[in-house]
């Protein structure tokens, strides 16, 4: 679907950040889908904000992501290697959020037993 970003981006009102649901912005549906061209697209588009958490209200803690989770958590929990690569390229990416459980993403990769990518994010956190 990344080709339909451009298309998007040239309607008036459209908002790259507009919340749907329980999937949060596009930016995070697509990091929790695998959608890596998607990822790279959105990132490339002004106005995105990639530290955006969902603003569901607290519900107990589900395998689909659960409330305010970043882009960012989500890819990590669910051991989503190249898109947390594709958001740690992102200069604004702030790998410190926190969600209502108090859990940054690299906890999260971390408790989901994704090593690999709890690695990669402690790399990133020290690098800053």
């Amino acid at each position: 679907m990344p080709w339909l970003l451009p298309l998007l981006r040239e309607l008036p009102g459209i908002d790259v950040n507009f919340e749907s649901g329980k999937q949060g912005t596009a930016l995070r549906a697509a990091a929790g889908r695998t959608y890596p061209a998607t990822v790279q697209a959105l990132l490339q588009t002004p106005g995105i904000k990639v530290n955006l958490q969902n603003w569901q209200p607290h519900k107990p803690k589900r395998r689909e992501g659960g409330p305010n989770k970043t882009a960012l958590m989500v890819s990590a929990q669910h051991g989503k290697v190249d898109i947390v690569r594709e958001l740690l390229r992102s200069p604004r990416i702030d790998t410190s959020i926190r969600d209502i459980d108090r859990q940054n993403a690299e906890q999260l990769a971390t408790d989901a037993g994704h090593h690999r990518i709890a690695r990669l994010l402690r790399q990133h956190s020290g690098m800053r």
